[in-house]
């Protein structure tokens, strides 16, 4: 009876080791399965984004995009790359983004992904631009309480009467499951890293900033990098901007479509100027390349006194 029992035993334990790592398997994918599966609406995670960056709330906005994308960019990054607002000036821009009109203009679903196309109109507040300061977040954030309270009623005032002057426009995503929710997919994976650095001459007469000094952006996406220079002496100097890639080997894929400095910039005792220069990627740089724009500040001689 024992030998017959253990024969038993050793003849089925294949098919229940089998039945064993089956019932693992397929608890695994059904918990894999349940992971993936969102059940909640995409679209007001296309809403929320949107008034967030709208209203220059990037950190709000960067708690909507996928986890995939954050760990190519940071919070920090990202918020510094297209210049968050604080203090008043926030609060200002999120009072004109409640009323943001978003709708859907195309919607495709593909395998685990969800395409929208979106038109949206949104309050611009131009009507109050002499108060605003051109949404200059210093002097915005600068303003008095009651100053600031003037402001606020003033926009209050003008939402009530229903025709504020507006824009329109467009915008696509993709939004995949992650974590359990619908979150932007931007794949800044196959975006290219561009550092900024600055070659200053020697003294302390010239003293320049950059307003960021890197930026991820896509191919035939034009972008934009803002400079500070500023004269730091008693007397006029002249100066000249000579940019340099590398490697040297990216220039002809890189094209500068706007620049602020073409010619030798004169700067008056104490004078601030800010330099924009907009550039566009083109064909022939790898997804996820990285290059450097070195912007060397040359002073030009001083012009020979007329006697």
């Amino acid at each position: 009876m024992n030998g017959i029992d253990l024969m038993f035993n050793r003849n089925h334990m294949p098919f229940a080791l089998v039945s064993v790592v089956l019932l693992i398997v397929a608890a695994i994918s059904l918990g894999t399965g349940r992971s993936n599966r969102v059940n909640e609406d995409p679209f007001p995670v296309v809403q929320a984004y949107l008034k967030a960056s709208y209203a220059r709330n990037y950190p709000a906005a960067y708690r909507f995009i996928s986890s995939a994308d954050q760990r190519v960019w940071d919070e920090k990054s990202y918020a510094r790359q297209y210049g968050t607002f604080t203090g008043f000036a926030l609060r200002l821009a999120q009072r004109l983004a409640e009323d943001m009109k978003i709708s859907v203009i195309d919607r495709r679903i593909r395998s685990n992904r969800i395409h929208y196309e979106v038109g949206y109109e949104v309050p611009t507040a131009d009507e109050l631009s002499s108060l605003l300061s051109d949404w200059n977040q210093d002097k915005l954030n600068a303003l008095s309480p009651p100053q600031q309270e003037q402001l606020l009623k003033a926009l209050e005032k003008l939402k009530r009467t229903g025709k504020m002057i507006t824009i329109k426009g467009k915008e696509t995503f993709d939004l995949i499951p992650d974590g359990g929710h619908w979150k932007i997919f931007h794949d800044w994976a196959s975006a290219t890293k561009v550092s900024f650095k600055l070659a200053l001459p020697r003294g302390d007469k010239i003293n320049a900033q950059l307003v960021n000094d890197e930026l991820l952006v896509k191919r035939e996406e034009p972008f934009e990098i803002a400079l500070k220079i500023k004269n730091r002496s008693d007397h006029a100097v002249t100066a000249r901007i000579i940019h340099h890639i590398e490697p040297r080997s990216l220039e002809n894929n890189i094209e500068m479509i706007a620049c602020g400095a073409l010619l030798p910039l004169v700067l008056q005792p104490n004078d601030e100027q800010e330099i924009s220069m907009a550039y566009l990627i083109r064909d022939g740089i790898q997804p996820g390349a990285k290059f450097a724009v070195t912007y060397e500040l040359a002073q030009e001689p001083a012009a020979p006194r007329l006697r």
